[in-house]
């Protein structure tokens, strides 16, 4: 057995170490789908604005879809972070916070 970093090391792996984090069963996953729908058909289409309390800030729904995102390399003043251009996929409407 070594000794690392205050570790013992015996060259087994944890049960979390071959299996990885812990996943939701299917019931978990199908009732978060549910919360999701519900709480998408209480906040309307997208461009629809909203507070969740009289306190919170403006919210708008974002939409669901699909978009080219970076900067082509040809571009004048492109900076290297922002290629390479790349599809971006959203997979369901979302609500980002409205600031004016």
């Amino acid at each position: 057995m070594a000794r690392v970093e205050g570790v013992y090391v015996t060259g087994r792996l944890t049960r979390e170490q071959t299996e990885g984090p812990a996943r939701p069963g299917r019931a978990e996953a199908e009732r978060e789908v549910r919360e999701a729908e519900a709480c998408s058909k209480q906040v309307g289409p997208p461009g629809t604005t909203f507070r969740d309390c009289p306190e919170c800030s403006e919210m708008v729904v974002a939409p669901a879809g699909r978009f080219m995102m970076g900067s082509p390399w040809w571009e004048v003043f492109r900076f290297p972070w922002e290629g390479p251009v790349h599809e971006v996929t959203i997979a369901r409407p979302f609500a980002v916070g409205v600031t004016r």
